[in-house]
């Protein structure tokens, strides 16, 4: 379980894997759409699965990144109540 104190690594690696993805699919993009890859090839199958992959795998980067964000917020306003009872 992360602490507040653990939030911007989470956060850090939650960018890193948003921007590792789209770096992965806009890769096989390109190498789908030259030359080198003929239709219906092993080629041509293995790249398309691979964006259908990542395609599915980021769709999902935009509901972690809400849920993320309002557990912090969560966790901040509860903090503040925890710590202004105790002073």
């Amino acid at each position: 379980m992360a602490s507040l104190r653990e939030m911007p690594n989470v956060m850090l690696l939650f960018v890193l894997v948003a921007l590792i993805g789209a770096a992965g699919a806009i890769s096989l993009a390109e190498f789908q759409a030259s030359d080198a890859v003929t239709a219906d090839s092993y080629a041509d199958n293995i790249t398309q699965n691979g964006l259908e992959g990542i395609d599915n795998s980021t769709s999902f980067l935009g509901v972690m990144g809400t849920i993320f964000a309002v557990v912090a917020l969560i966790g901040l306003v509860v903090a503040g109540f925890v710590f202004k009872r105790s002073l």
